[in-house]
This record gives structure tokens, C-alpha cells and sequence, in this order.
């Protein structure tokens, strides 16, 4: 479930496609950084990939994840899978948000 939102939020159908992936721009994170303004949409969901995964952009793009994962699994589809914390989920979504980033590093 993790990895096929994450995929569907950034609009990719495989892991080598977050080599294209438009990351935030600069302005944005710093902005975000100092007053929350404008930080990061479901909408349009860009990962900081310069930055740290522990920044305040990145985190909150988790948050975000976390969110639309717990969303998500109300739905018929995806209501057997077994019942986990929002910490265990947050750790599969980092996961998917570093693989991602190394993704994008390397391309």
C-alpha cells in the first residue's frame, strides 16, 4: 500500500522513474523553513533531494504520506491488511522517500 501511493503521489510507475523527478525548489524548502508558508501538497508532492530526509520539508511531505496511507486504507481494497502504527507506517513511507532520493541522486 506504501509503495503504491507513494508511486501514484509522485506520478511513477517504477522505482528508475524518480530519476525524473522535479524536486522542490530551493525557494520553497527555504521559505517553509522559516514561517510554513507554501510547504508541500498531496497535489503536487516534491521531495527535497538535496536536503536532509530529516528536513523540515521531507518530513512533512511524510506526514502527508502517512495521512493519505491511513485514508487509503478505509477502502474495501485495502481494509484486510493488518492494523499498524502511524511510526511503523512513517518508516515504510521514509524508506520509499530514500529509496527515491537515491534514485534521483544516481541518475
Amino acid at each position: 500500500l506504501v509503495r503504491t501511493l507513494c508511486r501514484e503521489a509522485f506520478n511513477v510507475s517504477e522505482q528508475i522513474d524518480f530519476a525524473l523527478h522535479n524536486p522542490a525548489r530551493k525557494e520553497d524548502i527555504a521559505q517553509y523553513e522559516e514561517d510554513d508558508a507554501r510547504g508541500p501538497d498531496l497535489k503536487e508532492l516534491q521531495i527535497d533531494m538535496r536536503g536532509k530526509i530529516s528536513s523540515k520539508w521531507n518530513q512533512a511531505v511524510a506526514t502527508i504520506l502517512v495521512e493519505a496511507v491511513r485514508e487509503r486504507k478505509k477502502g474495501e481494497a485495502w481494509e484486510m491488511l493488518p492494523e499498524r502504527s502511524d511510526e511503523y507506517i512513517r518508516e515504510m513511507v521514509v524508506d520509499q522517500l530514500e529509496r527515491a532520493r537515491g534514485t534521483w541522486r544516481d541518475a
